[in-house]
């Protein structure tokens, strides 16, 4: 919940979240971003109790988004251009496919928000005999009278439901010396501990009016793959098609466990200082929810996970293969090669009576040129399909074609003699 001081208005835009259930307690390391013309604010947040701060690192985010990037196999990128150098690539691209989306600028980096020291109040929401009202406990609308602030019935609602159950809320003072609602600001990241009965993203379950969805990140951390239990959960198989997060479903785009000494296992067991069980499950979920509610999430584990990536896997065994067979499909199916297998097979029979002819080599040239363009266009070990129309193409044009039609042979037929 924020509470501007003195007018102006605030959107949040997005949550990002690392949320690790440790064998103790439950790590959690989280950003804000939002665009506000408040100049000062009050931030509240519930926790289960009064967690524990620590400062996270710069940007955790980045590399747990870099490594957890499913990217297509080498095979799935052959087929979406599957008659390589061909007329036939132009006439699909002119009539079967979308124009490329236009390039979006790079997203404006949010500027950092400077936060005072929080606070941890609790007590008890109460009523009012006389006009039933609901009244905050003295120490927190004490509190938030020292900056002019009183909340309405709507507000105190929400904030009895987690103080009601014995929840502490933390409130922070932020400031921003350039409020414009054309910046993105952040809060945070932001590290806290603390105990919890429940694997939760804590927060006030506020009205926070209407408007665009507010898209929520989340990176999973525990023995068994977590989800939210309040939502549905789509598994997407195919996270390199770029399937934007669904409103109200749990859209995960990864599900692995994590070895500590793989690149991942560092950053999360060494740089983050993350508490979480050895060979920890990660999960990478999004989705969006509508800004007409904004409750805690709760996470439980997934009845029926789903390892992604899945299947077949980019540089495996499998993928290479495919790769190297699809690559010779521009060799059999596109009507340039068909036209130079029949002008071969005419030079061949010129050839073979005259001594020599022009084409004989047209197609083996062909096999060079759809090999060196899958070496051109495919990234890493997808270069692999176009190793053996290379090979072929190369063979043929050192292998000379000497063959020879067989010289005429006269025969005179005669009458035998009588002896």
């Amino acid at each position: 919940m924020f509470l501007p001081l003195g007018g102006g208005d605030l959107r949040v835009e997005r949550h990002r979240a690392i949320v690790a259930q440790g064998s103790a307690n439950q790590q959690m390391i989280f950003e804000i971003t939002m665009r506000s013309d408040a100049r000062r604010f009050l931030w509240l947040r519930p926790f289960p109790e009064e967690p524990r701060l620590f400062d996270a690192e710069e940007d955790p985010f980045e590399l747990l988004t870099e490594q957890t990037i499913v990217r297509a196999p080498y095979n799935e990128l052959i087929r979406d251009d599957l008659f390589g150098p061909s007329v036939v690539s132009l006439l699909i691209d002119r009539l079967f496919r979308e124009p490329p989306p236009e390039v979006v600028a790079p997203a404006e980096e949010p500027r950092q928000l400077e936060l005072g020291t929080p606070i941890f109040l609790e007590g008890q929401v109460s009523s009012s005999t006389i006009s039933y009202d609901l009244l905050l406990p003295e120490n927190i609308s004490g509190y938030l009278a020292q900056f002019g602030v009183r909340l309405d019935q709507r507000q105190i609602r929400d904030l009895a439901i987690p103080l009601n159950s014995g929840w502490r809320l933390m409130v922070t003072l932020v400031e921003d010396p350039r409020p414009s609602l054309e910046d993105p600001v952040r809060i945070g990241p932001f590290g806290t501990r603390f105990r919890s009965t429940h694997t939760t993203y804590p927060m006030v379950p506020a009205t926070v009016g209407i408007g665009d969805a507010i898209l929520f990140d989340f990176f999973l951390l525990g023995r068994d793959p977590l989800v939210s239990s309040a939502h549905e959960t789509v598994w997407d198989v195919r996270p390199w098609e770029g399937l934007a997060p669904p409103i109200d479903q749990l859209l995960v785009r990864y599900n692995d466990r994590i070895a500590r000494d793989s690149t991942l296992g560092v950053e999360i067991y060494n740089r983050l200082g993350l508490e979480v069980p050895e060979n920890a499950d990660l999960v990478r979920a999004s989705f969006r929810r509508p800004r007409n509610r904004a409750d805690s999430i709760t996470f439980v584990e997934a009845s029926s996970p789903v390892t992604i990536p899945s299947g077949v896997t980019r540089g495996s065994g499998v993928d290479l293969f495919l790769c190297i067979l699809l690559g010779l499909a521009p060799l059999l199916y596109t009507p340039e090669s068909w036209f130079l297998l029949w002008v071969v097979s005419r030079a061949r029979a010129r050839k073979r009576r005259e001594g020599r002819a022009f084409g004989l080599r047209l197609w083996s040239l062909y096999a060079i040129v759809v090999g060196v363009y899958w070496f051109a266009v495919l990234p890493g070990a997808g270069r692999i399909a176009g190793v053996i129309p290379l090979i072929v193409g190369v063979v043929q044009i050192a292998w000379p074609y000497t063959a020879r039609d067989a010289a005429p042979v006269r025969v005179e037929f005669k009458r035998k003699r009588k002896s």
